[in-house]
């Protein structure tokens, strides 16, 4: 459970991210504080400022936002949604990631699966890498958190 405080920071390097980076570094932080498993639910199901899901990327298009500090290249990648936990309940989600070698985009691939926590930054959801979860605490989100939800299926 002490990793567990990693992941809810993500959230907020995030968001702190400038688009003016000039190359791409994570710092994982390492905690000693333990994270109970009732604020770890409530963070990911009630606080989270994003989607969490998992799907297979069926359409990735570069795209050109008009921002203030001038446009910026991103990725629009679609998913066919499989499970959710957090935001996507249709079965088709879309998310946004930087292009370009040192913006610090995920390379996403046509036809893989992912688990995806998308952040919403100016209305879009946005991945990157320094927020991108490990297989170990993707492994121990699904032990938390459940399966998730398929979607669009009845919520009993």
């Amino acid at each position: 459970m002490k990793r567990l405080f990693l992941l809810g920071t993500f959230a907020a390097c995030l968001a702190l991210s400038s688009n003016a980076v000039s190359a791409c570094t994570c710092m994982r932080i390492k905690s000693e504080v333990e994270i109970s498993a009732e604020w770890y639910k409530k963070f990911w199901l009630e606080q989270f400022p994003g989607l969490v899901f998992r799907g297979q990327v069926i359409k990735i298009e570069e795209v050109e936002l008009k921002e203030s500090q001038g446009p910026q290249e991103l990725l629009k990648v679609t998913f066919r949604v499989e499970r959710y936990w957090r935001g996507a309940t249709n079965s088709v989600a879309v998310i946004y990631t930087n292009a370009g070698c040192c913006a610090c985009g995920i390379n996403y691939k046509k036809g893989g699966r992912y688990f995806v926590n998308a952040v919403s930054l100016n209305g879009l959801p946005v991945t990157n890498i320094c927020g991108a979860l490990t297989k170990d605490e993707v492994d121990e989100f699904v032990k938390i958190m459940g399966e998730g939800q398929v979607p669009g299926a009845v919520q009993r």
